[in-house]
C-alpha cells in the first residue's frame, strides 16, 4: 500500500505567466521515510529536486505540471 499522499496546489497571478507549486505531499508516520520530488512541466523534467518551485511558462495558455514523489 502507498506509504504517502502525493498532492500539490499552486497559485496563478492572473497578470503573470509564472505559477508557483508548493508539494503538500506527506509520508505515513510509522514508515518515516524522506521524500524526493520531480517536477514534470508539459512532460519535461526540471532541473532540481525542491517540494516548492516557480515556473515561467512565458505565454498565456495552457500548460500542464507534473509531480513524482518517492520515497
Amino acid at each position: 500500500f502507498p506509504s504517502h499522499d502525493k498532492n500539490f496546489t499552486y497559485v496563478v497571478d492572473c497578470y503573470s505567466t509564472t505559477v508557483d507549486f508548493t508539494s503538500t505531499s506527506s509520508v505515513i508516520p510509522m514508515f518515516n521515510d524522506q521524500l524526493s520530488y520531480q517536477w514534470l512541466v508539459n512532460g519535461a523534467p526540471l532541473a532540481g529536486q525542491n517540494a516548492t518551485i516557480s515556473y515561467d511558462y512565458n505565454q498565456p495558455g495552457p500548460g500542464s505540471m507534473t509531480l513524482i514523489v518517492t520515497s
